[in-house]
């Protein structure tokens, strides 16, 4: 049965032709806008291992506003890359899902990520207004 075994959420990731993740501006859990509306690059990378005899996983992520203004579904799929070999019995699968967030209201916006049947995984990030110097 397929597994979690990475899941970031970063403002740009990608992954090459031979399975190599290159993140940048990972791990964030804050964002600061000056004003409202605004968009936030965001990407989530999920590296999933698969049993020998799995060939692919369906993979789903969810963004969510915190004033639930919109939920943006991203369907995939995690497939076994052709070659690949096992490493202790599991075939590692790297895959990215990016897109531009908008940013209607201040508060916590949710990422969910569900991978085949497994318990749905959360990731999140607060928006809050910059504060202007002197204010």
């Amino acid at each position: 049965m397929a597994e979690f075994d990475l899941l970031i959420l970063a403002e740009y990731a990608r992954v090459d032709a031979s399975g190599l993740l290159t993140v940048v501006g990972g791990g964030f859990d804050r964002v600061q806008v000056p004003s409202l509306p605004a968009q936030q690059p965001a990407s989530v990378a999920v590296r999933v291992l698969l049993d020998e005899t799995e060939r692919s996983v369906p993979l789903q992520v969810t963004a969510r506003a915190p004033d639930s203004r919109y939920v943006i579904n991203l369907l995939g799929s995690g497939e076994r890359p052709e070659g690949a070999r096992p490493h202790e019995g599991k075939v590692g699968v790297t895959l990215v899902v990016s897109t531009m967030l908008p940013l209607s209201v201040t508060g916590v916006y949710e990422i969910l990520v569900r991978l085949a049947d497994l318990p749905e995984r959360r990731l999140s990030f607060v928006v809050e207004m910059t504060e202007l110097p002197g204010a």
